[in-house]
């Protein structure tokens, strides 16, 4: 068991299981589809696990507007590999399956080889695509496996997947209040 404290933390698994515990005494297993978000807020323990052979999996860290809020997690199911942009996570009040307090969105999806797809705009918010998996193609410029693609000015263009692809899209507010106090998220 380890703590974390003030840390919102998305647990994306790509493939295999990763066994989550808390000291509520609440175990689940994440897998592809399943999605857990912990909002540690004043402190929350817990542990993770891989039981089997191997996980490949993001744990994406954001700090939140405000330390020492009430520690909460979330779990949700999903389409494992929806083709089109699908809503995880997004600021509370949003309509969106898991919470962050902080004013971020973030969307996956499952582009198969040779699909051209449209990035989303959200207004106010800065685009920031990860490719988890596979790889893509905007323009001339190539992104594959475990690298990133932003725009701070303009919107991206539409992209092409060059194979069979995981994509996580983060739209964030560059001017959102944040706190330091991270056990992660502020380092």
């Amino acid at each position: 068991m380890h703590e974390h404290v003030n840390d919102e933390i998305l647990s994306y698994v790509w493939q295999g299981k990763m066994y989550h515990k808390d000291l509520a005494g609440f175990e689940k297993p994440i897998s592809a589809g399943n999605l857990m978000m912990m909002n540690a807020g004043s402190s929350f323990w817990h542990e993770e696990k891989v039981k089997e052979d191997s996980v490949e999996m993001l744990q994406i860290f954001i700090r939140p507007y405000k330390k020492e809020l009430e520690p909460i997690i979330q779990f949700h199911d999903k389409p494992k590999r929806n083709k089109d942009w699908y809503l995880l996570a997004g600021p509370v009040g949003s309509d969106t399956p898991l919470r962050i307090r902080q004013n971020v969105f973030i969307l996956d999806a499952h582009p198969r080889k040779g699909e051209r797809f449209e990035i989303p705009v959200y207004d106010g918010y800065k685009p920031f695509l990860y490719v988890l998996n596979g790889e893509i193609q905007i323009d001339d410029i190539m992104i594959t496996k475990q690298e990133a693609l932003t725009d701070l000015e303009n919107p991206i263009p539409p992209a092409t997947a060059k194979t069979d692809t995981t994509i996580i899209l983060f739209f964030v507010d560059m001017n959102a209040k944040v706190t330091l106090a991270g056990t992660i998220s502020g380092r």
